[in-house]
């Protein structure tokens, strides 16, 4: 699963982001069939459930979807739906990307709160339909499913047997990933098993010639230059002026800024 629209440019599985922050703002949760690299897929249909402890407002099945049959009480938690693939020809057109768009759901970001893929209430699963005749199908192991954390861990199924930390995001949000996630979207990856403290995503911001530790958009609101996430303000940590003169730029040239 992942959030705000990302699968759009989601480079990998192990970059799908499984724990947001319990704010109560709506976040668009992505329903994705990852399959790895030396896997050939050719995906047909799919069958899954959900489950989840928050509120959903507005539910779309993926852009190739071409028919679903839901229980009558789609989308709420403990309900399942089935889906298949565009048409071609008047047959089922397989799905051979490693990473496909299968549904879609507009949440809210309670604190403490989930959502999670389960088994479908009638057919079990979640399970993978292939181009066969008769389809072939594959039924998705718990440890392969994922979940959303809101506030919470969640789970991201690619990221089983790696080791994850805190990571810093330009907006000083942190959120628990693993270093090669963290790197993929442009984070500051704190170390591995390294928690989300409140305040583990400040770093240097220079503001009139001086040095406070802030989070990146409150420097940037206070009309200050963040330095960057982790970094500290000490004695060589040089915040230039307006006025600054020519000896106090060499020398923060230098001592690097």
């Amino acid at each position: 699963m992942s959030r705000d629209g990302e699968d759009r440019d989601l480079r990998s599985c192990e970059s799908a982001v499984s724990s947001l922050p319990g704010d109560d703002s709506p976040v668009l949760i992505f329903v994705l069939a990852a399959f790895p690299d030396w896997v050939s897929p050719r995906l047909t249909g799919v069958v899954f459930g959900i489950s989840y402890t928050t509120e959903v407002a507005a539910h779309g099945r993926g852009p190739d979807v071409e028919f679903e049959l839901a229980t009558t009480d789609w989308p709420s938690s403990g309900s399942g739906t089935g889906v298949t693939f565009e048409s071609n020809g008047g047959g089922i057109e397989p799905m051979e990307d490693r990473l496909s768009t299968i549904y879609w759901f507009l949440a809210y970001a309670y604190q403490g709160s989930t959502f999670e893929i389960v088994e479908h209430p009638n057919l079990g699963g979640p399970s993978f339909a292939d181009d066969a005749i008769p389809a072939q199908l594959d039924d998705v192991r718990r440890d392969d499913r994922g979940m959303i954390g809101f506030g919470v861990p969640g789970y991201n199924p690619c990221l089983a047997n790696v080791e994850t930390g805190a990571c810093c995001y330009e907006t000083g949000v942190c959120l628990i990933n693993a270093e090669v996630a963290c790197d993929d979207e442009d984070g500051v990856y704190l170390g591995d098993n390294e928690p989300c403290a409140p305040y583990a995503c400040v770093g240097a911001c220079c503001y009139e010639g001086d040095c406070t530790q802030e989070l990146p958009l409150e420097c940037e609101r206070i009309g200050g230059w963040f330095r960057g996430i982790g970094i500290p303000c000490t004695s060589n940590t040089v915040c230039l002026n307006e006025d600054v003169t020519w000896g106090e730029l060499k020398k923060a040239y230098r001592d690097g800024f």
